[in-house]
């Protein structure tokens, strides 16, 4: 790769170990809510994203070729606890926890407190201390661990708690309070952003945000009053986007003054670059990175989690081989530019699983692998880091053999990427259960590994999580202390799958059924204006 490229990895790796950091979301947002309410909800809701983007600082990181960071939203502590504080304050939090389990401590506050849930079962507790995501904790990731090894000590002849709860009270002790009247507002309005999908992205590099602008306008001069206020809040909200990159734009400018010349000249190039995406169409590979990531950041600087790049090398394909072809761009460019955005993706503060799929067929069936797909898992290869997600797609008959060389070649690495899809397997899947051929064709990987149709999709529903482990676990013990019998195993794993699908039942169906409830009281009008469907029909 380049020097470039190895400093800029280093500069992102001290960031994460240069202390903790506190959040302005939650005061930005409560400064914009305190002075709306009794207005309708969509409307409060575009406000403080509007504020949001508006007010929220923003940095320039050295190194970079592309701008847009996180960080502003996250600046350091400037007086953080003592590691003793934090301690002693864990250490509290675990007793009070000892004292609600063995009856010492009734009171609901106490047991709201320590996170204290009745019916709470040590699988679904073992589950929720391995997922757990530091955004808003007041203690660096060594002190936590620390922390948690140094209790979990002290109390490991205490029958009453186990050492996974330990580590669950403390984290949940150890994260930043914020004003209450401020949480209020939020928990009131509800905020709730669009997250676990892509943004479209390639909707918003073959339109521009002005574009997008357009055709808000176009569909609300054909609708009725009662679609005014959706179609308002979406203008609002687009409109905030394009001044925050044009904002961007002031803020490298500004900063170039103070760099020697040669850096003063990559900012001023960044800067014209935003000035020009922040409304524009991008007519460059350059251009229309810079604007995919401005689009990414935005949506996780309004909360959104979990977000991915979905089909990242075909909406980006046309801009790469057409430079490449005009000799405005190397292979090597792209590496280095490819390599600025994924390791803006690893910032400290930045939202997590997100997900990249390249590779694979097009809607209309033809092979859609090509020189950035190799481009990108390179890039992939070289970092060696935790996100982008990648995965690749694979089609036994149709994709070069070369892909999945480089594939195995980047797993062969060792940090766990990328994962490797069958698309025979998914795209005959999902056609099987009714889409068609076009849609199931644009399958990508989000998150994890969910899967959902690029551009087309909200999030899916999802609640709770079963530890199938525990459970077998649970089904052996009993039938260990003769509660079952089993003749065979045939009967065993009967018997074991009727427990699961009861789980099922319980945890995830009424869960799903609730949280669908909780989301229709929730809008996102930026992530409306840009997900394929909800213009048209003027519906968040």
């Amino acid at each position: 790769m380049t020097n470039r490229i190895d400093a800029f990895k280093k500069h992102i790796q001290d960031l994460g170990d240069a202390g903790v950091r506190k959040t302005t979301f939650y005061p930005l947002l409560g400064e914009s809510l305190a002075q709306t309410p009794g207005e309708p909800r969509a409307v409060r809701r575009a406000k403080a994203f509007v504020y949001l983007m508006d007010h929220v600082n923003q940095v320039v990181l050295p190194h970079e070729l592309v701008a847009g960071s996180i960080l502003g939203m996250w600046p350091l502590d400037e007086k953080p606890l003592s590691y003793e504080e934090l301690l002693a304050s864990a250490d509290e939090a675990v007793q009070k926890y000892i004292d609600v389990k063995t009856g010492k401590d009734t009171t609901e506050e106490t047991r709201i407190a320590v996170g204290f849930k009745k019916g709470t079962s040590a699988g679904q507790a073992r589950w929720a201390l391995m997922a757990r995501d530091h955004y808003d904790t007041n203690a660096t990731f060594a002190d936590m661990q620390s922390i948690i090894h140094t209790l979990e000590d002290k109390y490991k002849d205490e029958p009453a708690v186990e050492k996974f709860e330990i580590g669950r009270v403390i984290e949940r002790r150890l994260e930043y309070t914020y004003d209450e009247a401020t949480m209020r507002l939020l928990a009131d309005l509800p905020w709730e952003a669009a997250n676990h999908l892509d943004l479209n992205y390639g909707k918003v590099v073959q339109l521009g945000f002005g574009g997008i602008l357009e055709e808000i306008d176009t569909f609300a001069s054909k609708a009725g009053p009662e679609k005014a206020e959706f179609y308002a809040t979406t203008r609002m909200t687009v409109e905030a986007a394009i001044r925050f990159i044009e904002r961007y734009a002031d803020t490298l400018t500004k900063e170039s003054q103070t760099e020697e010349a040669r850096r003063a000249l990559e900012l001023l190039e960044m800067a014209e670059i935003c000035r020009k995406i922040a409304s524009g169409k991008p007519e460059s590979f350059r251009e229309a990175l810079q604007l995919v990531w401005m689009t990414h950041l935005i949506g996780n600087l309004g909360g959104g989690s979990a977000m991915s790049f979905a089909r990242f090398d075909q909406y980006l394909r046309t801009s790469y081989e057409t430079d490449i072809a005009n000799r405005t761009l190397t292979h090597a460019q792209a590496n280095e530019l490819l390599a600025c955005m994924f390791l803006k993706v690893n910032e400290p503060k930045q939202r997590t699983v997100q997900s990249m799929c390249i590779g694979g067929v097009q809607p209309d069936g033809i092979e859609g692998t090509s020189d950035l797909t190799k481009c990108c898992i390179e890039t992939c290869r070289y970092l060696k880091l935790p996100y982008p997600n990648m995965a690749v797609r694979y089609h036994d008959e149709l994709s070069p053999e070369w892909l999945l060389d480089e594939a195995v070649k980047t797993i062969q690495v060792g940090f766990g990427m990328p994962m490797i899809l069958n698309d025979r397997v998914w795209v005959d899947n999902l056609t099987s259960i009714g889409y068609k051929p076009e849609d199931a064709r644009e399958y990508y990987n989000m998150g994890c590994v969910e899967t959902l149709i690029q551009g087309k999709q909200s999030n899916w529903i999802g609640s709770g999580g079963i530890n199938f482990i525990h459970l077998l676990l649970e089904v052996l013990e009993e039938t260990k202390a003769g509660k079952h019998s089993f003749s065979d195993f045939e009967s065993f794993l009967d018997y074991y799958v009727e427990r699961e699908v009861a789980a099922l039942d319980d945890t995830h169906l009424n869960g799903a059924r609730q949280y669908e409830r909780i989301q229709e009281k929730n809008c996102d009008p930026f992530a409306s204006a840009l997900i394929e469907g909800c213009v048209e029909k003027g519906l968040d």
